[in-house]
Protein backbone atom coordinates (compact mmCIF):
# COMPACT_ATOMS: atom_id res chain seq x y z
CA UNK A 1 0.00 0.00 0.00
CA UNK A 2 1.38 3.42 -0.97
CA UNK A 3 1.83 6.19 1.59
CA UNK A 4 -1.02 8.14 -0.05
CA UNK A 5 -3.40 5.19 0.21
CA UNK A 6 -2.35 4.61 3.81
CA UNK A 7 -3.21 8.23 4.59
CA UNK A 8 -6.62 7.86 2.96
CA UNK A 9 -7.33 4.62 4.85
CA UNK A 10 -6.26 6.29 8.10
CA UNK A 11 -8.52 9.23 7.33
CA UNK A 12 -11.53 6.95 6.81
CA UNK A 13 -10.80 5.11 10.05
CA UNK A 14 -10.44 8.38 11.94
CA UNK A 15 -13.77 9.68 10.63
CA UNK A 16 -15.43 6.34 11.41
CA UNK A 17 -14.21 6.40 15.00
CA UNK A 18 -15.33 10.00 15.40
CA UNK A 19 -18.81 8.96 14.27
CA UNK A 20 -18.78 5.93 16.57
CA UNK A 21 -19.14 3.45 13.71
CA UNK A 22 -19.13 -0.30 14.40
CA UNK A 23 -16.75 -2.66 12.59
CA UNK A 24 -19.49 -3.48 10.09
CA UNK A 25 -20.25 0.22 9.76
CA UNK A 26 -16.63 0.93 8.87
CA UNK A 27 -17.07 -1.34 5.85
CA UNK A 28 -20.04 0.71 4.69
CA UNK A 29 -18.09 3.88 5.38
CA UNK A 30 -15.32 2.69 3.08
CA UNK A 31 -17.93 2.36 0.29
CA UNK A 32 -19.14 5.88 1.14
CA UNK A 33 -15.66 7.19 0.32
CA UNK A 34 -15.25 5.16 -2.86
CA UNK A 35 -15.91 7.43 -5.83
CA UNK A 36 -16.95 5.69 -9.09
CA UNK A 37 -13.73 6.89 -10.75
CA UNK A 38 -11.72 4.76 -8.33
CA UNK A 39 -12.28 1.78 -10.62
CA UNK A 40 -10.84 3.68 -13.62
CA UNK A 41 -13.70 2.65 -15.90
CA UNK A 42 -13.52 -1.05 -15.02
CA UNK A 43 -16.75 -2.91 -14.36
CA UNK A 44 -17.62 -3.25 -10.69
CA UNK A 45 -20.59 -4.08 -8.51
CA UNK A 46 -23.07 -1.29 -7.77
CA UNK A 47 -22.47 -1.61 -4.03
CA UNK A 48 -18.72 -1.10 -4.36
CA UNK A 49 -18.86 2.66 -4.96
CA UNK A 50 -20.73 5.35 -3.05
CA UNK A 51 -23.67 6.05 -5.37
CA UNK A 52 -26.17 3.75 -3.65
CA UNK A 53 -25.24 5.18 -0.25
CA UNK A 54 -25.54 8.68 -1.71
CA UNK A 55 -29.09 7.81 -2.82
CA UNK A 56 -29.96 6.56 0.67
CA UNK A 57 -28.32 9.50 2.41
CA UNK A 58 -30.24 11.95 0.25
CA UNK A 59 -33.53 10.35 1.31
CA UNK A 60 -32.56 10.31 5.00
CA UNK A 61 -31.39 13.94 4.83
CA UNK A 62 -34.68 15.02 3.26
CA UNK A 63 -36.65 13.23 5.99
CA UNK A 64 -34.58 14.76 8.79
CA UNK A 65 -34.91 18.32 7.53
CA UNK A 66 -38.56 17.80 6.63
CA UNK A 67 -39.26 16.68 10.20
CA UNK A 68 -37.24 19.57 11.62
CA UNK A 69 -39.01 22.34 9.72
CA UNK A 70 -42.44 20.70 10.09
CA UNK A 71 -42.06 20.74 13.89
CA UNK A 72 -40.32 24.13 14.14
CA UNK A 73 -42.75 26.06 11.93
CA UNK A 74 -46.34 24.85 12.42
CA UNK A 75 -47.72 28.05 10.92
CA UNK A 76 -46.25 27.78 7.40
CA UNK A 77 -47.65 25.90 4.43
CA UNK A 78 -46.23 22.98 2.43
CA UNK A 79 -44.73 25.18 -0.27
CA UNK A 80 -42.80 27.31 2.22
CA UNK A 81 -41.62 24.22 4.11
CA UNK A 82 -40.32 22.80 0.83
CA UNK A 83 -38.33 25.98 0.12
CA UNK A 84 -36.90 26.03 3.64
CA UNK A 85 -35.76 22.42 3.34
CA UNK A 86 -34.27 23.01 -0.11
CA UNK A 87 -32.23 25.97 1.17
CA UNK A 88 -30.47 23.64 3.62
CA UNK A 89 -30.39 20.45 1.55
CA UNK A 90 -28.42 22.03 -1.27
CA UNK A 91 -25.02 21.47 -2.83
CA UNK A 92 -23.44 24.53 -1.24
CA UNK A 93 -24.43 23.69 2.33
CA UNK A 94 -23.48 20.03 2.05
CA UNK A 95 -20.14 20.82 0.40
CA UNK A 96 -19.24 23.29 3.16
CA UNK A 97 -20.05 20.71 5.83
CA UNK A 98 -18.08 18.03 3.98
CA UNK A 99 -15.06 20.32 3.62
CA UNK A 100 -15.13 21.21 7.30
CA UNK A 101 -15.23 17.51 8.20
CA UNK A 102 -12.34 16.74 5.83
CA UNK A 103 -14.37 14.23 3.83
CA UNK A 104 -12.65 15.14 0.57
CA UNK A 105 -9.25 14.16 1.96
CA UNK A 106 -10.49 10.62 2.65
CA UNK A 107 -12.14 10.16 -0.74
CA UNK A 108 -10.77 7.32 -2.87
CA UNK A 109 -10.70 8.32 -6.55
CA UNK A 110 -9.04 7.30 -9.79
CA UNK A 111 -5.68 8.76 -10.74
CA UNK A 112 -7.21 11.06 -13.36
CA UNK A 113 -9.79 12.41 -10.92
CA UNK A 114 -7.07 12.97 -8.35
CA UNK A 115 -4.98 14.96 -10.85
CA UNK A 116 -8.03 17.07 -11.71
CA UNK A 117 -8.62 17.60 -7.99
CA UNK A 118 -12.23 16.51 -8.38
CA UNK A 119 -12.31 15.76 -4.67
CA UNK A 120 -12.52 19.53 -4.10
CA UNK A 121 -15.53 20.04 -6.36
CA UNK A 122 -18.67 21.09 -4.41
CA UNK A 123 -20.83 18.51 -6.19
CA UNK A 124 -18.44 15.67 -5.26
CA UNK A 125 -18.15 16.87 -1.66
CA UNK A 126 -21.95 17.15 -1.35
CA UNK A 127 -22.41 13.63 -2.72
CA UNK A 128 -19.82 12.31 -0.28
CA UNK A 129 -21.61 13.95 2.65
CA UNK A 130 -24.82 12.17 1.65
CA UNK A 131 -23.02 8.85 1.22
CA UNK A 132 -21.45 9.14 4.69
CA UNK A 133 -24.87 9.96 6.11
CA UNK A 134 -26.28 6.87 4.40
CA UNK A 135 -23.57 4.70 5.97
CA UNK A 136 -24.18 6.23 9.40
CA UNK A 137 -27.92 5.63 9.09
CA UNK A 138 -27.39 1.96 8.23
CA UNK A 139 -25.01 1.50 11.14
CA UNK A 140 -26.72 3.49 13.91
CA UNK A 141 -30.23 4.36 12.80
CA UNK A 142 -32.31 7.49 12.26
CA UNK A 143 -31.69 9.27 15.57
CA UNK A 144 -27.89 9.12 15.19
CA UNK A 145 -28.20 10.33 11.60
CA UNK A 146 -30.46 13.15 12.77
CA UNK A 147 -28.01 14.23 15.49
CA UNK A 148 -25.19 14.28 12.93
CA UNK A 149 -27.16 16.34 10.40
CA UNK A 150 -28.48 18.91 12.88
CA UNK A 151 -24.95 19.42 14.22
CA UNK A 152 -23.05 19.56 10.94
CA UNK A 153 -25.65 21.65 9.09
CA UNK A 154 -26.43 23.91 12.04
CA UNK A 155 -24.96 26.94 10.22
CA UNK A 156 -27.33 26.48 7.26
CA UNK A 157 -30.34 25.79 9.50
CA UNK A 158 -29.58 28.90 11.57
CA UNK A 159 -29.53 31.00 8.41
CA UNK A 160 -33.02 29.83 7.49
CA UNK A 161 -34.26 30.28 11.06
CA UNK A 162 -32.93 33.84 11.23
CA UNK A 163 -34.46 34.79 7.89
CA UNK A 164 -37.84 33.36 8.84
CA UNK A 165 -37.81 34.99 12.28
CA UNK A 166 -37.43 38.41 10.65
CA UNK A 167 -40.58 37.68 8.66
CA UNK A 168 -43.07 36.74 11.40
CA UNK A 169 -44.57 40.23 11.64
CA UNK A 170 -44.98 40.48 7.88
CA UNK A 171 -46.56 37.02 7.73
CA UNK A 172 -49.07 37.96 10.42
CA UNK A 173 -49.94 41.25 8.74
CA UNK A 174 -50.39 39.52 5.38
CA UNK A 175 -52.73 37.02 7.04
CA UNK A 176 -55.09 39.67 8.39
CA UNK A 177 -54.94 41.72 5.19
CA UNK A 178 -56.18 38.79 3.09
CA UNK A 179 -59.73 39.72 4.08
CA UNK A 180 -59.09 43.47 4.21
CA UNK A 181 -58.55 43.65 7.96
CA UNK A 182 -57.01 46.46 9.94
CA UNK A 183 -53.48 46.34 11.32
CA UNK A 184 -52.40 44.42 14.39
CA UNK A 185 -50.98 46.38 17.32
CA UNK A 186 -47.88 45.63 19.40
CA UNK A 187 -47.80 46.83 23.02
CA UNK A 188 -45.05 46.53 25.62
CA UNK A 189 -46.40 44.49 28.53
CA UNK A 190 -43.34 44.34 30.77
CA UNK A 191 -39.60 44.91 30.91
CA UNK A 192 -37.10 43.82 33.52
CA UNK A 193 -33.40 43.61 34.28
CA UNK A 194 -30.59 46.20 34.46
CA UNK A 195 -30.24 48.80 31.71
CA UNK A 196 -27.34 46.95 30.09
CA UNK A 197 -29.21 43.62 30.01
CA UNK A 198 -32.92 44.28 29.73
CA UNK A 199 -35.58 41.82 28.64
CA UNK A 200 -38.96 42.68 27.17
CA UNK A 201 -42.38 41.08 26.95
CA UNK A 202 -44.64 42.31 24.14
CA UNK A 203 -48.25 41.48 23.35
CA UNK A 204 -49.77 41.62 19.87
CA UNK A 205 -53.43 42.68 19.72
CA UNK A 206 -56.08 42.43 17.07
CA UNK A 207 -59.48 44.02 17.50
CA UNK A 208 -58.57 44.76 21.11
CA UNK A 209 -57.92 41.10 21.89
CA UNK A 210 -54.51 39.73 22.89
CA UNK A 211 -53.59 37.10 20.28
CA UNK A 212 -49.90 36.49 21.04
CA UNK A 213 -47.14 37.18 23.55
CA UNK A 214 -43.38 37.11 23.04
CA UNK A 215 -40.17 37.87 24.90
CA UNK A 216 -36.76 39.03 23.74
CA UNK A 217 -33.63 41.00 24.57
CA UNK A 218 -34.96 43.87 22.47
CA UNK A 219 -38.43 45.21 21.76
CA UNK A 220 -38.11 44.21 18.10
CA UNK A 221 -37.21 40.64 18.99
CA UNK A 222 -40.10 40.48 21.46
CA UNK A 223 -42.48 41.76 18.76
CA UNK A 224 -41.29 39.08 16.35
CA UNK A 225 -41.78 36.39 18.97
CA UNK A 226 -45.26 37.67 19.79
CA UNK A 227 -46.16 37.50 16.08
CA UNK A 228 -44.79 33.95 15.96
CA UNK A 229 -46.89 33.04 19.01
CA UNK A 230 -50.01 34.47 17.35
CA UNK A 231 -49.36 32.55 14.13
CA UNK A 232 -48.96 29.30 16.05
CA UNK A 233 -52.21 29.92 17.94
CA UNK A 234 -54.40 30.92 15.00
CA UNK A 235 -57.15 28.52 16.07
CA UNK A 236 -57.60 30.58 19.27
CA UNK A 237 -58.40 33.82 17.45
CA UNK A 238 -59.43 33.04 13.88
CA UNK A 239 -63.05 33.68 14.94
CA UNK A 240 -62.06 37.36 14.85
CA UNK A 241 -61.34 37.05 11.14
CA UNK A 242 -64.74 35.45 10.51
CA UNK A 243 -66.54 38.07 12.57
CA UNK A 244 -64.88 40.83 10.61
CA UNK A 245 -65.85 39.18 7.34
CA UNK A 246 -69.49 39.05 8.41
CA UNK A 247 -69.44 42.74 9.24
CA UNK A 248 -68.55 43.72 5.66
Amino acid sequence: MTAEKKNVAAGILQIGRKLGMSEKGLGELKHAFTHPTYFEGAKHHAWEDNQRLEFLGDAVLGAIMGEYFYAAYPEVDEGYLTRMRASVVCEGSLAMAAERLGLGDALMMGNGAVRREEGKRPSVLADTFEAVLGALYLDQGFEAAKKFVLKELAFAIASVDQYHTRDYKSTLQELVQKVNLGPVMYLLLEDWGPDHDKSYRVGVYYREELIGVGEGKSKKEAEQQSAKDALEKQTNWKHLLKENTKEK
